[in-house]
């Protein structure tokens, strides 16, 4: 997103430093795209960015190295090139891949957190420090309110369902796991202060 579909600065501000504020930015984020034109990148605060290859050798990837050595090879020797690609060619083949990848980009979270809960499920009783991050209020939807606790021992975050404003954003508690099933994607918590 660009800086102007931002809050405005007091936003983020009200909110704890470190953690709470880091979380509320990632709610403003806009995904990755695959695109042939610069887009902006308004967390470095750059007009255009554009990331072109990795060190792992993505589809992707593949298509950038095959053009750039398509423009060399015809620059320095002129008729013995291969042909780069055409722009609708680029087109279809980066269409075909923007699926691909959010679908990948889903089976990643579903096994992240399959693993996550199974770890959970060797450690049921066991007690974890817990820092609050942020929490989203469903209740005038009929929902709950849900906090995001991270679990900085292990890198983890981990919903945390209330009926009720009790959590201070940016305080420290306890989470006890009560019971995990990672096969039905069940994951029961106790959080405590202290």
């Amino acid at each position: 997103r660009q800086p102007e579909d931002l809050p405005d600065p007091e936003f983020f501000e009200a909110l704890p430093r470190q953690y709470c504020r880091a979380q509320a930015f990632f709610r403003f984020m806009k995904p990755a795209v695959v695109s042939i034109h610069p887009e902006p990148h308004a967390g470095l605060a750059l007009d255009q960015y554009v990331q072109w290859s990795s060190p792992i050798r993505r589809y992707s990837d593949l298509i950038v190295h095959y053009q750039l050595k398509a423009h060399l090879h015809s620059a320095a020797a002129e008729g013995a090139a291969p042909a780069a690609l055409g722009t609708q060619e680029v087109l279809a083949e980066t269409a075909a891949l923007e699926g691909t990848l959010k679908h990948a980009g889903q089976i990643m979270g579903r096994s992240r957190r399959y693993w996550q809960y199974e770890f959970f499920r060797r450690n049921i009783g066991k007690v974890f420090e817990a820092y609050v991050l942020a929490v989203w209020d469903q209740r005038e939807y009929g929902g709950r309110l849900t906090y995001t606790l991270l679990l900085p021992d292990l890198g983890a975050k981990i919903p945390y369902q209330m009926n009720e404003m009790a959590l201070e954003l940016g305080s420290t508690g306890k989470l006890q796991i009560i019971d995990a099933n990672p096969r039905a994607n069940i994951l029961q918590t106790k959080y405590f202060e202290g």
